[in-house]
């Protein structure tokens, strides 16, 4: 659901960030692209790995090759304020 009136109220929950013959978020690009619109800076909760400075790392360089700069929810100590 999109909350245009509320950017902290706006998600993107990917189960999958890989699919076969495709490169890393490739196959929803486009909806995070509709999704940020002229947003720039996203917050990443990268929970979905063990090694989360990677999986930041990796999410980041992919997003910045969409113009896009990330904040990750683990590099501080109240991930709160990033969401507010």
């Amino acid at each position: 659901m999109f909350w245009p009136e509320s950017p902290a109220g706006n998600l993107l929950l990917i189960s999958s960030s890989n699919v076969h013959g495709l490169g890393f978020l490739d196959h929803v690009e486009g909806e995070i692209r509709d999704l940020l619109g002229k947003i720039q800076k996203v917050l990443f909760v990268p929970f979905a790995l063990y090694d989360r400075d990677a999986y930041a790392a990796k999410v980041g360089e992919r997003l910045a090759r969409m113009g896009f700069t990330l904040d990750s929810a683990h590099l501080t100590s109240q991930p709160q304020r990033l969401v507010e």
